[in-house]
Parts: C-alpha cells; sequence; structure tokens
C-alpha cells in the first residue's frame, strides 16, 4: 500500500506514473543491498481511492480502532478521536 500511496501522490502531482523503488538491507553475516522496482496504475489507484473513502467514512462514523502506539500520533488529525473514543456520548 505504501508505493501506491506514494505513486498517488506523485502521479497526482506531477501527472506521471512513477517507477517506484523498494531499497532493501539484509542483516545477516555478509549484508546485501538490493533495489526492488515496482509501478502501480489506473486500476491500483482507484483501489486506494475506494480504500481511502471508506476509511474515512468509517472514521467519521466512529467505527475504528485507536492505536495509541503509532510513531505518527503526535500529528495524526485524529489522535483526540483515538483518546476518548471509549467514552460513550451523553454518560
Amino acid at each position: 500500500m505504501q508505493a501506491t500511496v506514494f505513486s498517488y501522490a506523485y502521479d497526482k502531482l506531477n501527472d506521471e506514473t512513477p517507477l517506484f523503488r523498494f531499497d532493501v538491507v539484509t542483516k545477516a553475516k555478509s549484508p546485501v543491498s538490493e533495489s526492488h522496482y515496482t509501478s502501480r496504475g489506473v486500476d491500483d489507484f482507484k483501489r486506494f481511492e475506494v480504500l481511502a473513502v471508506k476509511a474515512q467514512d468509517a472514521i467519521n462514523k466512529g467505527v475504528f480502532l485507536p492505536s495509541e502506539t503509532s510513531f505518527a500520533c503526535t500529528e495524526c488529525p485524529y489522535k483526540d478521536r483515538c483518546k476518548t473514543w471509549h467514552i460513550k456520548k451523553g454518560r
């Protein structure tokens, strides 16, 4: 999904689908560095759009499981919802 999201954003900003590269370093006695190339297309982008809309819809309806251990929590726009999701309104 990460390559799809970054490629989608790049495509929207530059009107060009990029070739995405994952650089992998193995943790072995003799470490090896490898580059793996991939690309995404229109079908991948459409699938991502639908997933993003569904996720946002679920969040807006309060149907989400909070994650309080993510490195991104401090800048997440939903951090307040995660802190109070267990408190029912009207209690």
